[in-house]
């Protein structure tokens, strides 16, 4: 079973809150409940955002979104209807503008990498909605069926190690999700090939994300457009 659980009320709640200690304090206790309960799967979540932040957070809320998730939930749950185990999905803004709390493709990359955490009944997965998008209802589906294939993928399947079976899993999701990436297209089959096997974080983001992204994060270029390895995978 797949099991929506609202939570933009929250995130909406927490930047009501003064920035500073209060509510980062607040954002602990909810990453953090006292013993029994389950921690929210806010771990993206910036407590610490600025106006751009909790603006992204009252956006989702105008547009009624979490309606839909609900029922995108309730499909998913029917068409995986055959894994046992059971699973609670949320949607969280993620911040990935002017404070720095996390980088962008770097939580791409772990998405594609690491089973999905939890504690007690069942694990959480996280739907992300980034501070600096403006998505369309679409879109948030989309997000939401991508990030729940990713999570079902590697715990019911196997989690991706090296580079191919990272580009197998992104496709694999991104087709399942009606999810696309802008990017170059015009990808070198032989680095395709020397780097399938690479299980280097550094070689991997390069590849996935392009040499610009790969040089910003001090990494070494490999000859790849702006997303080049997603647009592969899509393909």
């Amino acid at each position: 079973m797949i099991e929506f659980v609202p939570l933009l009320h929250t995130q909406d709640s927490l930047y009501d809150i003064p920035r500073g200690p209060a509510r980062f304090g607040e954002y602990r206790n909810i990453m953090q409940p006292a013993e029994g309960e389950v921690p929210a799967p806010v771990s993206a979540f910036n407590p610490m955002g600025k106006e751009h932040a909790p603006s992204a957070v009252k956006r989702l809320l105008k547009m009624d979104v979490e309606p839909a998730v609900h029922q995108g939930a309730l499909e998913l749950s029917d068409t995986f209807s055959f894994i046992a185990k059971d699973y609670k999905v949320a949607l969280v803004v993620a911040d990935d503008c002017e404070g720095q709390w996390t980088n962008r493709s770097m939580v791409e990359l772990g998405r594609l990498t690491i089973r999905p955490q939890g504690k007690l009944t069942a694990p959480w997965i996280s739907a992300l909605s980034w501070a600096s998008d403006r998505p369309s209802l679409e879109e948030v589906l989309a997000e939401v069926r991508y990030a729940v294939y990713l999570a079902l993928f590697m715990d019911s399947v196997a989690v991706p190690t090296n580079l191919a079976e990272i580009m197998n899993l992104a496709g694999l999701a991104s087709v399942f999700a009606g999810r696309t990436y802008s990017g170059d297209e015009a990808v070198d089959r032989d680095t395709i090939e020397i780097l399938s096997e690479s299980n280097s974080v550094s070689e991997q983001y390069a590849y996935l994300f392009g040499d610009v992204a790969a040089q910003e994060m001090g990494f070494e270029p490999v000859g790849i457009g702006e997303n080049g390895g997603l647009v592969q995978a899509r393909a």
